[in-house]
């Protein structure tokens, strides 16, 4: 008769090492991918002629000051967690036009990095270390330079930040002596609407006809590509958002609503963005100051005056074509994506 052979039970320890090392070689495999040298990869193409680099960030994306105290109000840990008083950013919106509103803060550096995250100090790194570029001070430019911030109050009307940025490329053409020079333009969120409006109308203003204006390219001849990061092209509901609840808890609803470059960030299809509890559409016009007023959104909502320890506003003037922050009388009005 066979004899049956002895079966052991595995032992428990040596099967978790098994399983431990195999485990251990399937994820060092995953994790060794091969890091790339970009500054080899890319070291021909920035040896070869090429444009002048415009760096334009988006909402929110340079650091504020004020022009006479020289204290920062925005682009700091400690602004966000010693927020001061709550007009510290808020806009004048007391008397049209809007571009006579001013204040005394002003933008003085981009962003580069909050708590070491790196924001568009990761685009600058990139463009020194593996394009070559050699970053310049936009309002001095000097020969060799070949990369520039234009930073721009984010608060303010973007028609006016687009103009501004034909006249800070007009400079730079000026101090280097190179009319012909044409520059590309890297833009994120909202900068690439000034990009974008730069390219098609130039340094006019067409917002107070923008339905017969022609596009007539006026700013093509400075400019050699746009590449844009995440512009809402169509315009974003996030605009929606921040000008109901404020930003980050850093900034309230009532500053929100006298910047007007946040108006302009709005959809530009007026209806089709709300719903009603059984997920039917509802007509609901965002671009109508009276919808504002009888849904009780942004600054008219209770708990935003209430907590302010301020009346509740009057009914408001309708938001003009230009920004949406006050006009005459509630009237319809067009959003500023529309020319796009």
């Amino acid at each position: 008769m066979k004899s049956t052979p002895f079966l052991r039970r595995p032992c428990p320890r040596l099967a978790t090492a098994l399983v431990a090392a195999g485990l251990a070689a399937l994820l060092s495999g995953c994790l060794a991918f091969r890091r790339y040298d970009m500054t080899r990869i890319h070291q021909d193409a920035a040896a070869m002629p090429r444009n002048p680099v415009i760096v334009i960030h988006g909402f929110i994306g340079s650091k504020m000051m004020n022009r006479h105290t020289q204290k920062s109000v925005w682009g700091r840990v400690m602004n966000a967690i010693l927020h001061g008083k709550p007009d510290d950013l808020s806009l004048p919106i007391d008397r049209l036009p809007l571009s006579e509103n001013r204040d005394d803060l002003v933008p003085y550096a981009i962003c580069e990095s909050i708590l070491g995250v790196k924001f568009y100090g990761a685009i600058l790194q990139a463009l020194r270390e593996v394009g070559g570029y050699q970053l310049g001070d936009i309002n001095n430019p000097k020969p060799g330079d070949t990369a520039f911030i234009y930073y721009y109050d984010w608060r303010r009307d973007n028609t006016e930040s687009a103009i501004n940025l034909g006249r800070a490329i007009r400079k730079i053409k000026a101090r280097l002596k190179a009319p012909d020079l044409r520059f590309d333009i890297v833009a994120h969120s909202m900068g690439g609407f000034l990009a974008e409006y730069y390219l098609k109308f130039g340094m006019v203003d067409v917002l107070d006809h923008p339905d017969t204006a022609p596009v007539t390219y006026a700013g093509a001849s400075d400019i050699g590509r746009i590449v844009t990061i995440g512009t809402p092209q169509r315009g974003t509901m996030s605009a929606f958002r921040i000008l109901n609840n404020g930003f980050a808890r850093t900034m309230s609803p009532r500053e929100i609503f006298s910047m007007p470059s946040v108006y302009q960030l709005l959809p530009d299809d007026p209806t089709g963005h709300f719903l009603d509890m059984e997920g039917n559409p509802l007509t609901v016009d965002l671009y109508d100051a009276r919808t504002w007023v009888v849904n009780r959104w942004s600054i008219w909502s209770p708990r935003h005056f209430e907590s302010a320890g301020s009346p509740a506003p009057q009914a408001p003037r309708a938001p003009c074509r230009r920004c949406r922050s006050t006009c005459s009388a509630p009237i319809a009005f067009r959003p500023w994506t529309a020319w796009s």
